[in-house]
């Protein structure tokens, strides 16, 4: 990593490496004017199990000024004193301003509270991910709240979401693409209003029913709703007929 952070890198993806310290963050620095996308994916990153050092790790990380995308995906490794720290020192100091994708797995220690500050801090997100956390409905709430533009949404594995909370996200956007829900205990049954065109249902050799929501389709719930096209097609006619008269 020392030898890559001296280079003038601009997207850096990890992926398996085993032998990553948490340390890493502070080779990155070198290289805060320039990357814009961090992508660690199935490596442990050594030492981050420990408050300490997991702050410093995030007070390096946040130096990244003009980073856009950041994901972390680590489901067999516990960097939850990361994580946390992450959520409680980002608000506060919104360090990347221009920060469109983020997706945090897993965020054992994640609450309502710590989500949404999170999000107010980000309003340029138009990919959000936040899963295996503590997370409610509140959540889903406030993305409709304070992220205008986002066009997908990844909240697998957070048993406080509800079928209410997603329908109300679903509908509140034309641009939403996806939602991805699996292991949040959703079911197809949940939303009768729906045909099969409009979700993604779990399935596979070693699952058995009932099967799980694994994504909703952005638009699921448009059909009773008139889009901007119809509605000025419909002014226009009104119009004139109101010449007319």
């Amino acid at each position: 990593m020392e030898a890559i952070a001296h280079c003038p890198l601009q997207q850096l993806t990890l992926v398996l490496c085993d032998e990553l310290e948490s340390n890493m963050f502070a080779s990155l620095t070198r290289c805060s004017s320039t990357l814009t996308s961090l992508d660690i994916r199935y490596c442990p990153l050594h030492g981050l199990e420990t408050r300490d050092t997991a702050q410093q790790a995030v007070a390096n990380l946040m130096a990244l000024h003009h980073l856009t995308y950041f994901h972390i995906y680590s489901p067999e490794h516990d960097h939850s004193p990361f994580i946390t720290a992450l959520f409680v020192d980002l608000p506060s100091i919104a360090p990347w301003p221009e920060l469109t994708y983020l997706d945090l797995y897993p965020c054992h220690d994640v609450t309502d509270s710590m989500a949404i500050a999170l999000l107010q801090a980000q309003p340029k997100l138009t990919h959000v991910g936040l899963c295996n956390s503590q997370i409610t409905d509140n959540t889903l709430d406030a993305i409709v709240t304070y992220l205008p533009e986002v066009v997908e949404v990844e909240v697998i594995g957070n048993p406080g979401i509800t079928p209410d909370g997603l329908r109300r996200l679903v509908k509140a956007y034309r641009k939403l693409e996806t939602v991805h829900c699996h292991s949040c205990e959703i079911y197809p049954e949940d939303f009768p209003e729906l045909d099969d065109s409009k979700m993604i249902v779990e399935s596979g050799y070693d699952k058995e029913p009932p099967f799980q929501l694994f994504s909703l389709m952005g638009g699921a719930f448009d059909s009773g709703v008139i889009s901007d096209t119809d509605a000025a097609t419909d002014a226009d006619v009104d119009l004139d007929a109101n010449n007319e008269q």
